[in-house]
């Protein structure tokens, strides 16, 4: 996709006629429907809630580890989402942009250009950055460009370019090939690189619609990608 189209679909998704307010009143939303207790009209209504009750008790005393994993995805949510939102989301999308500025790769390159090194080495900065936010952005960004160097790969396929490599070596086989050339540090594995796509797969599947939505995750989610 187009480094423009890229940003201004960014923009749109969060920026409005009148700024937050969609998002804001979506956020608001979950937080009431996480922090409101269930209601109940009518005598059978009130005996419905308390035999659930009861349910959920008898459940905890028989299974002690399903609570802990509860605890655990309820805790995904920040508790402030609306105000830490509200605070941050300009400058993160601001830091997206400028990500996707130095790192999109243009779809008429070879898989040997080395503006694809480039953008491996900055997202693998941003990646192990201390700050959380854009560490899961550059997440999000690396598997953009692992996607978008297999498209190359598979044009340099069908134009002959892969002389050296066999048929049955898969696009994305190579694509790895050329992220561990990119790193720094010459012992990175084929297995280390996995992991690192499959945690991004999941920030990106978790911030859907928008990659700005990373936001909204506690320090809990890095435990659960």
């Amino acid at each position: 996709m187009d480094i423009d189209k890229c940003i201004e679909i960014s923009i749109s998704l969060i920026t409005t006629s009148s700024p937050l307010t969609a998002v804001t009143n979506s956020l608001q939303q979950l937080q009431t429907a996480r922090n409101t207790p269930p209601t109940c009209k009518g005598g059978k209504q009130r005996r419905r809630h308390k035999e659930r009750r009861v349910q959920v008790h008898a459940k905890k005393k028989t299974n002690k580890r399903k609570p802990a994993v509860l605890r655990m995805i309820s805790g995904l949510v920040r508790q402030d989402v609306i105000t830490f939102f509200a605070n941050h989301f300009e400058k993160t999308l601001a830091d997206w942009i400028t990500m996707l500025q130095k790192t999109a790769i243009p779809s008429n390159i070879a898989s040997s250009d080395p503006h694809i090194i480039t953008a491996f080495r900055l997202l693998d900065e941003a990646r192990t950055d201390r700050d959380s936010t854009r560490s899961r952005l550059a997440y999000i960004q690396l598997m953009r460009v692992f996607e978008s160097l297999e498209g190359i790969v598979a044009s340099d396929r069908e134009n002959g370019r892969l002389l050296n490599r066999c048929s049955g070596y898969r696009n994305a086989s190579i694509a790895i090939d050329v992220y561990i050339s990119a790193q720094k540090q010459t012992d990175t594995s084929r297995r280390e690189v996995i992991e690192r796509k499959r945690i991004a797969r999941h920030w990106r599947t978790l911030a859907e619609p928008s990659p700005i939505f990373v936001l909204i995750y506690s320090e809990v989610a890095e435990a659960v990608v």
